[in-house]
């Protein structure tokens, strides 16, 4: 039988960058997001929308974001200067989607031409097997 984890693993919306990974091997959540390292993946919860309304999902799909929506996506870092540049940071109270098809990070700068990053409370890294983080890796 699935616990309430595994039924929030599902219903929440999985990154593109996630693609790789079965979902079914997401069992757990450990509460230590700032621990976290580059690839792993995080669950959070959408706090406000701003430069990505939509998120790709792992099928390929765009899909509209809203404030309240559960995601996946791993922590990683990106530097685009068109766009933002962040870190592969987590904290614990507020963290950002520096790419449409998935990374969170902690955003350094952003190009002035466009809006601000998504804010995402981050409520956990995911665990598989054993306790062990998943990772994009």
């Amino acid at each position: 039988m699935p616990t309430h984890q595994q039924i929030l693993f599902g219903k929440a919306r999985w990154a593109f960058s996630t693609r790789r990974v079965n979902p079914s091997q997401a069992l757990g959540l450990d509460p230590e997001v700032a621990a976290a390292r580059p690839g792993d993946l995080i669950f959070g919860r959408i706090v406000s929308i701003g430069q990505h309304p939509r998120i790709q999902l792992a099928t390929g799909r765009p899909s509209t974001l809203y404030p309240g929506d559960i995601v996946i996506l791993p922590c990683g870092a990106r530097h685009a200067p068109d766009q933002f540049e962040g870190v592969a940071e987590i904290d614990p109270e507020e963290c950002n989607t520096l790419a449409d098809g998935g990374c969170l990070g902690r955003m350094l700068n952003r190009n002035a031409r466009i809006k601000v990053p998504i804010r995402v409370q981050p409520l956990g890294r995911i665990t598989g097997c054993g306790g062990q983080m998943l990772n994009t890796a």
